[in-house]
């Protein structure tokens, strides 16, 4: 408790100094991590010219909330790291804060892991940070497509789950005739932060033809479609 108040009081009290300052610096800015993946969001500092005792800070902001998840001090004498981490799934290296690396590694990345990410180091009363972004991305289920025969039209249904950000979904033919803006598409987000999606296509077929339901995740560079033969 007296080590948090301690880098609280410093927080409040240090002279902050622009972000990517020299002393302090993230050495990639914006990361893009798969959901279940492990991400390391790598964090340097420099003490040339100043006093060994150190004390820092990572803070994750999201949705306008700012959370401690880590406290740490180096001192010629100790080095120590404090957890503040709900989860338990996020860790430093102690042993490597003594050469200036107070990288940051989260294991099975989730959703809420998403936000930005501040590194923050309290030398001789005066305070540097530097900060990262971290996006989490999910790959969607292989989409399930379903025939529905009705009356002088065909009606195609397609789902897929648990993808994020919002997909792109495409309809096309083995002719390579698109139907996508006759599609209707809903997306769905669940409490998980993640987003269900299902498309409905209907119309004539004047002939046979294997129609395609696409769903794409940009950012992953992701396509994974399902085919029926009409």
């Amino acid at each position: 408790f007296f080590r948090m108040l301690k880098v609280i009081c410093l927080f409040n009290s240090a002279i902050l100094l622009s972000e990517g300052n020299p002393r302090v610096h993230v050495l990639t800015p914006a990361i893009t991590a798969l959901r279940g993946s492990d991400v390391r969001i790598d964090c340097q500092f420099h003490t040339s010219g100043m006093r060994k005792d150190i004390d820092g800070e990572w803070l994750q902001k999201r949705q306008g909330r700012t959370n401690s998840i880590h406290l740490f001090h180096q001192s010629p004498e100790l080095s120590h790291v404090q957890d503040h981490s709900v989860s338990g799934r996020s860790r430093m290296f102690p042993s490597a804060v003594t050469n200036g690396n107070v990288s940051l590694l989260i294991s099975n990345v989730e959703m809420t892991d998403g936000g930005e990410y501040t590194c923050f180091i309290v030398m001789d009363g005066a305070g540097y940070r530097d900060t990262a972004v971290l996006t989490v991305v999910a790959s969607y289920e292989q989409p399930e497509l379903q025939q529905v025969l009705e009356q002088e039209a065909v009606s195609l249904s397609c789902v897929s789950r648990k993808g994020f950000p919002a997909a792109l979904v495409s309809w096309i033919d083995d002719r390579e005739e698109s139907y996508s803006q006759e599609a209707i598409t809903e997306l769905t987000l669940t409490p998980e932060g993640l987003y269900d999606v299902h498309s409905r296509l209907k119309r004539a077929f004047t002939s046979q033809r294997r129609v395609c339901c696409i769903i794409t995740n940009i950012p992953l560079q992701e396509s994974k479609r399902s085919c029926i033969q009409l």
